[in-house]
């Protein structure tokens, strides 16, 4: 019985042990868009840590194109998605119209893998 319960106990804290280890760490954000969509391609932001398996949302500012002079051309943004393996998109809300000469957030949840990632985290944009 004693040596059960031994084996049990040394079992939970290498779980624990494994669990607290694994980290989701997002050293960088790159933001993608073919077309520049309102002119988000190669924009970039902080990474992050988390654990496993989280969601964290995220929003940032969406301006229009710039234009010549000081105002800014209306623009959309259609679809937010990545190619990272193991991360996904949701609850965009997309598409999003930016009309000329006006500030939209741009809102989306980031879904983090179920294991241990190290590296840049891809957002494309269209």
């Amino acid at each position: 019985m004693v040596v059960v319960v031994v084996i049990i106990v040394i079992g939970l804290i290498g779980l624990v042990f494994f669990a607290t280890n694994q980290t989701v760490n997002v050293t960088i954000i790159e933001f993608s868009s073919p077309d520049n969509t309102c002119g988000w391609n190669g924009l970039t932001d902080s990474g992050f840590s988390e654990p496993p398996g989280g969601a964290l949302a995220f929003s940032y500012y969406n301006y229009g194109n710039n234009t010549t002079g000081s105002n800014t051309a209306a623009c959309v943004v259609h679809t937010v998605t990545t190619n990272t393996s193991g991360f996904s998109i949701t609850d965009a809300n997309t598409p999003l119209i930016t009309p000329a000469n006006v500030t939209n957030f741009l809102n989306f949840t980031v879904n983090l893998p179920d294991s241990s990632y190290n590296g840049p985290l891809w957002i494309i944009l269209t």
